[in-house]
């Protein structure tokens, strides 16, 4: 047992021990890209469980390599706390914790208003219900109020949680050595801040007092106990018993140990065990060019799934079925790392590494590079909604070496990207179960679609494979999609608008499930924006809670609410106003309000204040776009028409009337946009005349 081992096994830590534990040994939780992916209301109420002195749970570690298997995000919000820890120094910037000092609501079952900011969201979120963000309305007073144009750029620690009444920083408490040094920061930080109701710490009327804070806090440091359980999880794997193959959604032994030792939090899933059970035999090196490889694309767990069912292809060291399933049971995935350890650690390292670069730069947009590709925040969705996706596309990058076909050729590459999104939109059935029939479909040992060239592989006939057109499978397995002139044709506008694009008429249509696929499709809006997003947000830093990883909203383009709780307004209307057609990503730090400003009044031409605040307020230069002509509305990808719309009066009909086709041409703008510039009509072809 080495030495670093024996001296982090104690019955229990405080959670100052836990602060130390991770800066002694900072690979118990990974420098990157492991998602922190509790909710900033979960970081809240573990703090205020933790002032009250309630139980928080048992840490779990994996005996042979310390490796923290249950409780990485409770360690993580107790670091917070800290604001700065070892190697969570870079994540921790995107964090700070208060403690509201305002007495909590009656409604409110907390005793202790712990209050969270981060980088996308350094205002908070809301007082009354933590689990939902601010409006439009209070962040651009609270960034009136903060004085600070460029929030992205700007530290998080000229900022507090906008709507809170005595917001004090817990770091404050936590790292004082004694209460006049907490005293005399907690002074000189009140008197830096611009507070609506000015504090004074001598003369205040609060619920609590800062030095009563101050010793609770210093209590429960060092003597509030969390237990600590060590478990060797290899032996575990190799002694459970065999589990139920019939049924995958049924965990196996090891799994059902860890669902229940979870005391409340973010369930650790057989792939983070597989992960850990992995880590323990891997070079530290190679873990850490892993995590990094693997930011933005995919968490690393999830990386090692898809790695090894490739790996388990190339070696054929599983059936099938077997090897193309994404579910590695932890007992199988033990007993098979035990005999591969060595190869499957350099398969990583010579295979897998270099083709996620590969991958990043087929995928990601770039306005010189791949004007048609993906915004980073569409390709992160592939492996965490569809890893069978993932899966196929880096087979074919390691094994049939696509990268150097499709790089040299515009139409195959456009073509590449265009299925790999049919496979993952169009995918029938719940949860993805589809992807894994299509991942079935195409390793058929009959048709061994996978082994085809690349430009007959990324063509028509990968969408068809997935229809029971001519095939021999008793379902389909995509949704039938059509072809743009058709679609365009369902959504022409007509003598009778309301009419002809009623919601009835669009769910009664042969393309109904197309539709219901992709009205609400925000991926397919952000596609449609990727050269905004690009110009926004390409140096972006992604490494922040998961509900929050964006710094941009869904903005309604027409306001929300001019049709919410309104009566009287067409159905119609009603039922498009809330589709992607009215729906723009736009910077949480734009200076308009969603509340009552027109669409003429948002998108103005020439509004260059707007211009002006909106590029100060996420960091980058305006005078590339100051002297521009309609740039609000090629960032919005609006046309002309909607400068027309500067009434709220929805219930006039001429009024819907404008909105509505409005919305409608914005749709059939979008729809045009990914089926031309991604070749769909080419790939849906049952007989097309050129495959390029």
């Amino acid at each position: 047992m080495s030495s670093r081992i024996k001296e982090n096994i104690i019955g229990s830590y405080s959670i100052f021990d836990v602060v130390n534990l991770v800066k002694k040994t900072p690979d118990i939780i990974p420098n990157v890209q492991r998602r922190f992916v509790w909710k900033p209301s979960q970081v809240e109420n573990i703090w205020d469980s933790i002032l009250r002195g309630y139980p928080i749970g048992a840490f779990v570690f994996n005996k042979k390599n310390m490796d923290l298997l249950d409780g990485q995000q409770r360690a993580t919000s107790i670091c917070i706390g800290f604001s700065e820890v070892g190697n969570l120094d870079k994540r921790s910037k995107n964090f700070r914790l208060f403690i509201d000092l305002e007495k909590p609501q009656k409604t409110d079952k907390r005793m202790y208003v712990f209050r969270i900011i981060t980088k996308s969201h350094p205002w908070g979120y809301q007082k009354t219900d933590n689990t939902k963000i601010l409006n439009v309305n209070n962040i651009r007073e609270a960034l009136k109020e903060y004085d600070v144009e460029d929030f992205l750029s700007a530290s998080i620690d000229v900022f507090w949680p906008y709507d809170a009444t005595f917001p004090i920083p817990v770091d404050l408490f936590l790292t004082s050595k004694n209460w006049q040094d907490c005293k005399i920061e907690i002074d000189k930080w009140i008197s830096d801040k611009k507070f609506k109701n000015k504090i004074i710490i001598d003369n205040i009327d609060i619920f609590y007092s800062l030095k009563e804070l101050f010793d609770k806090f210093n209590n429960v440091k060092t003597k509030q106990l969390i237990p600590a359980l060590y478990l060797d999880v290899e032996s575990i794997a190799e002694n459970a018993r065999d589990a139920n193959t019939e049924d995958e959604e049924q965990p196996d032994d090891v799994e059902n140990l860890f669902i229940r030792l979870n005391s409340g939090g973010t369930a650790l899933a057989g792939e983070e065990l597989n992960y850990s059970i992995l880590k323990s035999k891997i070079n530290k090196n190679l873990q850490t060019k892993l995590e990094e490889t693997c930011v933005g694309i995919m968490k690393p767990s999830r990386l090692i799934t898809i790695a090894y069912r490739l790996f388990q292809s190339q070696n054929k060291v599983e059936t099938q079925a077997d090897a193309l399933s994404m579910r590695i049971r932890p007992k199988q995935f033990q007993s098979a790392i035990a005999k591969n350890a060595r190869n499957f650690e350099n398969f990583l390292k010579n295979n897998i590494i270099n083709s996620i670069k590969k991958l990043r730069s087929l995928l990601s947009y770039h306005p010189e590079k791949c004007e048609y590709g993906l915004p980073s925040f569409v390709i992160s969705n592939i492996a965490e909604k569809a890893p069978e996706v993932m899966f196929i596309i880096l087979y074919r990058l390691i094994f049939k070496d696509d990268y150097k076909k499709i790089s040299n050729n515009d139409i195959l590459h456009r073509r590449m990207i265009g299925i790999v999104l049919l496979l993952l939109w169009f995918g029938r059935g719940t949860n993805g179960r589809n992807h894994s029939k299509m991942l079935n479909q195409l390793w058929n040992k009959d048709k061994k679609l996978h082994n085809l060239s690349p430009i007959e592989f990324w063509s028509y006939r990968i969408y068809n494979t997935f229809l029971k057109t001519k095939q021999n499978i008793d379902t389909d397995f995509m949704i039938k999609i059509p072809t743009l002139k058709m679609l365009n044709r369902y959504l022409s506008e007509g003598k009778d608008i309301f009419e002809n694009l009623s919601e009835q008429k669009i769910a009664t249509s042969q393309y109904s499930d197309f539709f219901a696929k992709t009205y609400d499709n925000k991926d397919l809006l952000l596609y449609a924006q990727r050269k905004s997003l690009y110009t926004w947000f390409q140096t972006y830093d992604n490494l922040i809670l998961e509900d929050t990883n964006v710094p941009f909203d869904i903005d309604h383009i027409s306001p929300q609410k001019y049709v919410y709780r309104h009566w009287h307004i067409n159905s119609t209307l009603s039922f498009w106003y809330y589709k992607i057609g009215n729906l723009r990503a736009w910077p949480y730090s734009s200076n308009r309000s969603d509340g009552d400003v027109t669409p003429k009044e948002k998108l103005s031409q020439n509004d260059k204040e707007c211009i002006i605040k909106l590029c100060k307020s996420i960091g980058i230069q305006n005078d590339k776009f100051i002297n521009q002509k309609n740039v609000l509305l090629e960032w919005s990808r609006c046309d002309r028409k909607w400068l027309d719309l500067g009434s709220d009066k929805l219930k006039d009909e001429d009024c819907a009337k404008k909105t509505l086709r409005c919305i409608i041409r914005r749709m059939r703008e979008i729809y045009g946009d990914f089926f031309e510039n991604l070749l769909i009509e080419d790939l849906i072809k049952i007989n097309p005349d050129n495959m390029g």
